[in-house]
């Protein structure tokens, strides 16, 4: 049985969360246009929310990977994120969201890459992300 549901997810150029806890999303994106591949990206954002079920534990642990047209990780890594959850949300379930800046990420081909979201190990999300070439 699925924990977890997801909200949204998006790729941007930036986002910001002001003192009462809003969050502003600028410059929402699905296409990338790169003078040359392979090529950087020099800064862009994932930015998502989940709603949970109640006893997902003490942590939410999320994953982020970025897979290229080949269905290969873009960075060695995962980006990783483990966020607290208070008691009461634990017991009774909620909504929680991540922005995660990335940059100089080189994408060396283009096509269809794919953002994949991971809560607690489950696949939570998918985004794509197309690279093309600029004329």
């Amino acid at each position: 049985m699925k924990k977890f549901k997801l909200e949204y997810l998006h790729i941007a150029d930036g986002a910001s969360i002001d003192q009462r806890g809003k969050l502003s999303i600028y410059g929402i994106f699905e296409k990338v246009n790169l003078r040359k591949i392979p090529g950087k990206l020099l800064k862009f954002v994932i930015t998502g929310s989940v709603f949970f079920k109640k006893s997902v534990g003490e942590n939410i642990n999320f994953k982020i990977k970025i897979l290229d047209s080949e269905k290969k990780e873009l960075r060695i890594k995962p980006i990783s994120i483990k966020v607290p959850i208070n008691e009461k949300a634990s017991k009774k379930g909620g909504k929680i969201g991540f922005t995660v800046e990335i940059g100089n990420l080189e994408f060396k081909m283009p096509g269809k890459h794919q953002i994949v979201v991971y809560a607690n190990k489950e696949k939570v999300g998918i985004k794509e992300m197309i690279i093309e070439r600029s004329l």
